[in-house]
């Protein structure tokens, strides 16, 4: 939220929506440490190429990028608007305050995941933790396949072609949820993301299906 004195003096050119975007469902996530500079930089790593994911997947420095086992029931919530104030003497006109947006909490559920896996993913909260203002670890989405195309949801840099990783805070893993008989034992996870995170979100379609890239 802009301060009022910051406004300027013409409003700004709103776009028409010409084409729907919508982001559908992720079905695996992609970590990496937080970088200096852009992880994808056109043209000598160019992310839609399954070539630029394979060379991170097999770094052994801080830009190497590790994959989430498939992803069900991710939901990313909307932020709300936190308020101050309203219907009460503390306002002009009880109209209230608004004094920003609420962090959000995206959520999902790994299913049939081996002790293994779970513990990898684990390891992941010591780089989010969220004590010192900033976390040190960011995600990539990979959605599903529609019609043939694949898409990743990233952040866009400065310049075209250029893209990292969303930053997320605290993630975590749930112990094992298990109904018993004929059914998926699960595993829930979850990390928050300022709501101004997903300033400069950009679908990039992709030359490959992501779910076919694997760790090293």
């Amino acid at each position: 939220m802009g301060l009022i004195c910051t406004c300027d003096s013409v409003l700004p050119s709103l776009i028409d929506v010409t084409c729907p975007e919508d982001m559908d469902q992720v079905v695996k996530i992609a970590f990496q440490l937080l970088q200096d500079s852009p992880a994808f930089a056109d043209p000598a790593n160019t992310i839609n190429l399954v070539t630029s994911w394979a060379t991170l997947l097999a770094a052994s420095d801080a830009t190497k990028i590790t994959l989430s086992p498939a992803v069900a029931n991710v939901v990313i919530p909307a932020s709300e608007m936190v308020g101050s104030g309203q219907d009460s003497n503390e306002s002009v006109n009880g109209i209230g305050y608004n004094l920003g947006e609420t962090n959000i909490t995206v959520s999902g559920e790994i299913h049939s995941a081996q002790q293994a896996v779970v513990d990898a993913l684990d390891e992941l909260s010591c780089y989010s933790d969220a004590t010192l203002g900033q976390s040190k670890l960011t995600a990539y989405f990979f959605l599903r396949r529609i019609k043939g195309v694949s898409r990743v949801m990233a952040k866009a840099g400065a310049l075209a072609g250029d893209y990292t990783g969303f930053e997320i805070f605290n993630f975590r893993v749930s112990s094992p949820d298990n109904q018993g008989y004929n059914t998926k034992t699960k595993y829930m996870w979850s990390f928050t993301m300022q709501s101004d995170e997903w300033r400069n979100r950009e679908l990039v379609s992709l030359a490959f299906n992501p779910l076919g890239l694997a760790n090293a």
